[in-house]
């Protein structure tokens, strides 16, 4: 418990900054809708906990699809389902690489978050354009051994926290905002 409580602070003190991207799937409110693949400017918000959950069903694109014209940033496997067979997560931006193989970041570019298992694509985070930040995430195992992504996405303009978790009987990740600035200025980040 006190290596989760200081993950997460870490990560908390490490994204001081903000996002723009929605997550893809339906919204569980009052009324189901489907979110917008198109980034939005984050909405006021109090920076605390949120009722907004997301349900990712697999889609019908593939992988390579979702992050065609996008140089890997990171990719991760790790067995969510518990069938033996490891699940690809791949992060993904819309940026080129200098000779050194380094990433050249600009003021924004695309990014997209994908879990690919076996032969289904997740796409937790659709390509999303990110001013002045990016997106990253940490996947860790819960007390009760649930594997779980805490996803950061941080620019400029605010901060948004989720977690992720995969419902193996509803064969969905289920995603909440655990975090959200709202519309900040970041005046600095370390």
């Amino acid at each position: 418990m006190k290596k989760f409580v200081l993950l997460f602070a870490c990560t908390l003190i490490f994204l001081l900054s903000g996002c723009s991207l929605i997550p893809t799937g339906k919204t569980k409110s009052s009324s189901a809708e489907t979110v917008s693949s198109q980034p939005s400017s984050l909405q006021p918000a109090s920076s605390t906990a949120s009722s907004k959950t997301t349900a990712i069903a697999p889609s019908t694109k593939t992988l390579e699809q979702y992050v065609e014209g996008m140089e890997v940033y990171d990719s991760f496997t790790y067995d969510f389902d518990k069938d033996g067979q490891n699940e690809d997560i791949v992060l993904a931006v819309d940026a080129e690489r200098g000779s050194d193989g380094k990433v050249i970041f600009d003021d924004g570019q695309e990014w997209a978050l994908c879990i690919r298992m076996k032969d289904v694509c997740y796409p937790i985070f659709l390509r999303g354009y990110v001013q002045i930040g990016y997106l990253e995430y940490t996947l860790y195992e819960s007390p009760a051994s649930v594997p779980t992504l805490l996803i950061s996405c941080r620019q400029g303009a605010g901060i948004q926290i989720f977690d992720c978790v995969y419902d193996s009987p509803g064969k969905q990740f289920i995603m909440n905002e655990v975090y959200n600035t709202g519309g900040i200025n970041v005046l600095h980040s370390s």
